[in-house]
């Protein structure tokens, strides 16, 4: 609990939002939550705005703070599995390992018409109302401190683009997710249920995620990351989630007919269940002016904005907003103002939020000559329980990375500290590498041949 309690003013029902607010009023501040729509609204009106996949820190705290009304219910992911295929209709290998804590993606719909309910039955206030900048001024001057978490558009434009921490100045995908129900949840080749994540260089990236939907329950998203201009990017015209699940069935089976039979017998989940667009990934400085010289602060996606690529935004943001909590409540009677701000986004910064950025950013690109000869060294790995030689415990590190970037990601960016890691690991350099290749190259034999790969 907080030693001063403060006034808190919250402006964004999503993810962070909704968990910071919680968060706050746990540690008894005063919370004024400002949303541009009623919780109900949230549930039957609105499409999706992402994925939301939080793996065991991120979930850690929603489980502190009563938010984790679904474990019981939902499809909880043990694992994750990544397929590489470097060219069309070719598997070249697969990375497959089991997290030290599940994940889950739940509708955000479902997840913010709940949290809001909880939020007022907990002696928050909740104000409905779309807040415009000479409104931030009146609630900015009403509290102690305003926690800005719109999103990445509208007031988000308040906080100037941090440039030496971002690095593209451009969307680098055309984004697509779809909601769908039908298939079975686990993959006809995992040993547990897991997320998938098809990597195809030469045109982008496709997850699979077993997910909680907010009317069919337990059921599927599926998130397409098509590259400019390249063999996946079909998506811009379709205006339903019908048609997009006709063009996903068409880029499913011409560039991985593998997981044709995941769309075979698929349904939309719900008419709102699909979104398209584009990010540019970025980092914005954490302090926004306002006219009359009154600060506000970034929280989630407004501070740092995600390509989903790598699941980060969610995880990001449920941390972020913990962060925050924890430093509110730690700051006693000193004043709240944007040297502080800063101080505070500094150590999240250090701490999580570079590791995250970068581990976004090194998916993005073709893998680096060392990442790609971890990724060989762990082939075979399977994720199968009692596991414990060298392959697994790289491709254990490799997903578990996901979960905390800071474990795995710097050493990826090290040529030096990669290569050690594999001989750690797996032994000889050379040997962990070169005795991996025949079973690659009869995987490829097998393809040519018009056969099932046999990766694990």
């Amino acid at each position: 609990m907080a030693e001063i309690p403060r006034s808190i003013a919250i402006i964004g029902a999503g993810q962070s939002g909704l968990v910071c607010a919680h968060g706050l009023l746990a540690s008894g501040h005063r919370v004024t939550l400002y949303s541009d729509r009623t919780a109900e609204a949230f549930l039957s009106e609105s499409r999706p705005t992402g994925v939301a996949t939080r793996f065991g820190p991120a979930l850690d705290y929603e489980r502190e703070l009563g938010l984790n009304h679904w474990e019981q219910s939902a499809p909880m992911l043990p694992g994750a599995s990544v397929t590489l295929s470097p060219v069309r209709r070719n598997r070249a290998l697969t990375v497959t390992a089991r997290l030290t804590q599940p994940g889950v993606a739940i509708d955000v719909r479902l997840q913010s018409h709940r949290w809001m309910t909880d939020f007022v039955e907990r002696g928050g206030t909740l104000e409905i109302e779309r807040v415009s900048g000479s409104r931030l001024e009146e609630v900015a001057g009403a509290h102690d401190l305003t926690l800005v978490a719109t999103g990445k558009g509208g007031l988000a434009s308040l906080f100037p683009c941090d440039e030496t921490r971002t690095k593209y100045e451009k969307p680098q995908r055309h984004l697509t997710m779809l909601c769908f129900h039908g298939p079975d949840l686990q993959f006809g080749d995992q040993p547990f249920l897991s997320a998938g994540l098809e990597v195809l260089p030469y045109a982008g990236e496709v997850f699979w995620l077993p997910f909680h939907h907010k009317d069919v329950g337990p059921s599927w998203v599926v998130s397409f990351e098509a590259k400019w201009g390249g063999p996946m990017d079909r998506f811009q015209e379709v205006g339903s989630a019908a048609e997009m699940l006709a063009v996903a069935r068409e880029v499913t089976r011409d560039l991985m007919p593998w997981r044709s039979p995941l769309l075979e017998l698929a349904e939309p989940s719900d008419e709102l269940g699909w979104v398209k667009g584009a990010v540019r990934p970025l980092v914005r400085k954490p302090v926004g002016v306002l006219p009359s010289g009154q600060i506000v602060a970034a929280l989630g996606d407004t501070a740092i904005a995600f390509d989903p690529l790598a699941a980060q935004g969610a995880n990001n943001g449920n941390r972020m907003a913990r962060h925050w909590v924890e430093s509110i409540d730690a700051a006693g009677d000193q004043p709240l103002d944007a040297a502080w701000i800063e101080r505070q986004f500094e150590v999240f910064w250090t701490d999580h939020g570079q590791h995250a950025v970068a581990l976004t950013d090194l998916l993005m690109e073709a893998p680096p000559p060392m990442v790609a000869a971890l990724l060989v060294a762990q082939y075979g790995s399977d994720g199968r329980e009692g596991r414990d030689d060298g392959a697994q415990a790289l491709a254990d590190a490799y997903i578990g990375n996901f979960a905390e970037p800071a474990s795995l990601t710097p050493t990826l960016l090290d040529p030096t500290r990669t290569r050690a890691l594999i001989v750690e690991q797996a032994g000889s350099f050379l040997w962990a590498v070169a005795r991996k290749l025949p079973g690659l190259l009869l995987a490829q034999l097998r393809q040519l041949l018009g056969r099932d790969p046999g990766h694990p």
